[in-house]
């Protein structure tokens, strides 16, 4: 699946709702009791000295990475592996960093919070590799992903008014760029295998606050904008396109899902296959959103109007992910055999971990789950601590463990 750190969204400053998207057939609903037959055992991953822990990503073998409060009140990045936190090196002895994503080969990818630089571990070694972005350049603020060969790809937002994507390739950077080469405001969401990114960039504004940004696929040096479902004017303007968009995510055969307006004005997810662009048209009388898509080509998705929700579409068929009892379901990661993990949350309130799959919701316990792996694996978080959950040997207990 394409690497990101985050299901998270936002094209326009005009008000956009969030939404999902499907087909046309009548959503399937959670099924009753979902869980009862799915057992997962939670293990602390512990500090590196001070009370607070928060992992950002995990390898498909197991390996978690992210920040840890040191005995000093440091910030810094750790890797856990074989039931171990380890504190990662850094030539800046009083630096905040944190690592937010590893690769297969072990290399470890973050940021240093104060430096203008993003750090590189060295899987063997452990030693930190640091490109510098520049003084007069964004600071960093996200790695959206490292790939197997070490290429690193960064977000740098400088509040919301210089935004960039840096690819890194053999410690060589190059700018995205964006859609208008005259006011480049580029936000880089994820990549695939192949090197294509997706994201949103600034084309136009539709007043002198409003900004409107398109969907775009980043290859080659090359970025092209892939349009939007359908032109719609707003305000006294009749000439004026407010139609906006932007791209949520891509997996490795190259197929991109995103959100759009549509030529009522209404935010509508899509799929972007082959050059096409088209609407996934489950809830046609909600807004809708795609976030994430895996390599089955499975759909997260969520849609709003007088209710909100999470739903997964899969080969034409919709399922709504549902809730733990309470108002609020938030998903964080989208696995490749279709699992949700996020936060929801109880009857009471009390927002809580969870995992869906195949419309079985299993209550993780207090706390927020952030992403999963191949194998299943989830991390998250309860209260201050960073947790790792793994499905038990045993399936037929009925209550999931805390």
């Amino acid at each position: 699946m394409a690497t990101r750190p985050a299901l998270r969204a936002s094209f326009c400053t005009l008000a956009l709702l969030l939404g999902a998207a499907a087909c046309g057939k009548a959503p399937l609903e959670p099924a009753a009791g979902g869980g009862a037959l799915t057992r997962y055992q939670a293990t602390d991953l512990g500090t590196l000295g001070g009370s607070w822990t928060v992992p950002e990503a995990l390898s498909d073998d197991g390996r978690v990475v992210g920040s840890s409060q040191t005995a000093t009140s440091m910030k810094r990045g750790f890797v856990y592996e074989s039931g171990v936190m380890h504190e990662l090196a850094e030539s800046r002895p009083f630096a905040r960093n944190e690592a937010q994503a590893i690769n297969p080969a072990g290399q470890i990818a973050g940021i240093d919070a104060e430096g203008h630089s993003v750090l590189i571990w060295d899987a063997a070694t452990g030693a930190p590799r640091r490109l510098d972005t520049g003084a007069s350049a964004p600071d960093p603020t996200r790695v959206i992903g490292l790939s197997e060969r070490g290429d690193v790809l960064v977000r740098l937002d400088d509040n919301h008014y210089d935004m960039r994507g840096i690819i890194w390739r053999d410690g060589v950077g190059q700018d995205l760029g964006g859609l208008d080469p005259l006011r480049i405001r580029t936000i880089a969401t994820a990549w695939n295998p192949r090197g294509q990114v997706v994201g949103s960039s600034f084309v136009r504004h539709a007043n002198p606050t409003s900004e409107i940004f398109h969907p775009f696929v980043w290859e080659g040096g090359v970025m092209r904008d892939l349009g939007v479902l359908g032109s719609y004017s707003c305000g006294d303007d009749p000439q004026v396109d407010c139609a906006g968009g932007e791209a949520a995510d891509i997996n490795a055969q190259g197929v991109i899902v995103g959100t759009s307006t549509n030529a009522a004005g209404m935010n509508r997810a899509f799929v972007w296959e082959n050059g096409i662009m088209r609407e996934l048209t489950a809830f046609p009388d909600r807004q809708t959103r795609a976030l994430a898509i895996n390599d089955r080509g499975q759909i997260l998705g969520t849609y709003a109007g007088q209710e909100y929700g999470l739903f997964v579409w899969d080969n034409g068929v919709v399922q709504r992910v549902g809730s733990l009892g309470g108002a609020s379901t938030w998903a964080y990661g989208f696995g490749e055999n279709g699992e949700v993990v996020g936060e929801s949350t109880t009857e009471v309130g009390e927002p809580h971990a969870f995992v869906w799959q195949n419309r079985e919701m299993i209550d993780l316990g207090p706390g927020s789950a952030r992403a999963v792996n191949a194998r299943g694996d989830i991390v998250g978080t309860s209260g201050s601590r960073g947790i790792l959950w793994r499905k038990t040997a045993s399936p037929s207990i009925a209550l999931p463990l805390y």
